[in-house]
């Protein structure tokens, strides 16, 4: 399979049945749709990238009092105002080599106090830092993550399409993207000879595959409808949202396999 082919399907965005959808945080940029109910069920939030919007974890903060929160951004010199105070502030950056001013995830996790108890949501964005970021991180960390919300960047550059594959195979592993959203401030453009519409910025929320049984033990199906859907507001005030559906455009033999490789992960359970 071309590195095309696999992006697209490595994206594609999956309805989990009774997986009840919200959005959480401000009505644009900074919000995110999410698995409301696993989300209420986990213990800490690790942020990676915050500059001046903490209006989301404001909002988790308000709706699960008990999470903890541990924030790392070293491109701002303190931490907003409106920090929620179960959260503790680091001046650092995220990356996949330990250096200055910089951690690890693994080294992140350490800092966020993480224990084996523990149940994981990982939100990043970092502006392109989340390519190395996910390529240098023990499978460990993705492998105990319920909830992953990501912005990932730069999917228009064609020469580093096999790395991002390689790094969005190594999440697939363990997660199955469950919400896309374009970013109404980038580009979008068309990666596919099927002239797929795609973002090059594009917001992805994932649920830990383990967790799907748990919610009706039904197959996950492919979407049925364009992004956005009616819980997504547009990034860029007074623009419109992006509408694509590039999932649609996968030849039919492919959209099967992908089932099967999903009712073969059931049946192991």
């Amino acid at each position: 399979m071309n590195d095309t082919k696999a992006l697209l399907r490595l994206l594609t965005p999956y309805t989990v049945p009774g997986l009840r959808m919200e959005r959480w945080g401000p009505t644009t940029d900074g919000g995110y749709v999410l698995p409301a109910d696993i989300m209420k069920q986990c213990s800490v939030l690790l942020t990676g990238g915050v500059g001046d919007n903490l209006w989301f974890e404001a909002d988790v903060a308000a709706k699960v009092p008990n999470m903890r929160m541990a924030l790392f951004d070293h491109t701002i010199a303190a931490a907003p105002t409106h920090i929620p105070a179960a959260a503790t502030w680091h001046s650092l950056g995220l990356s996949g080599t330990a250096r200055a001013g910089f951690a690890t995830l693994r080294r992140a996790c350490d800092l966020a106090g993480l224990t084996t108890t523990d149940t994981l949501v990982l939100k990043l964005d970092i502006e392109s830092a989340e390519w190395e970021v996910l390529a240098a991180s023990v499978d460990e960390i993705l492998k105990r993550t319920s909830i992953l919300i990501i912005e990932y960047h730069d999917l228009s550059l064609r020469d580093r399409w096999k790395e991002f594959r390689l790094v969005l195979e190594k999440v697939n592993a363990y997660l199955l993207p469950i919400h896309v959203h374009g970013n109404n401030y980038s580009s979008i453009t068309n990666i596919s000879r099927y002239s797929a519409p795609v973002p090059d910025v594009i917001e992805v929320t994932y649920i830990n595959r383990n967790l799907i049984q748990s919610v009706g033990g039904q197959l996950p199906t492919v979407w049925d409808h364009d992004a956005p859907t009616l819980l997504d507001k547009p990034n860029k005030e007074g623009a419109e949202d992006y509408r694509f559906n590039y999932w649609s455009d996968l030849p039919k033999r492919r959209r099967q396999r992908l089932w099967q490789q999903l009712k073969r992960l059931f049946s192991r359970k």
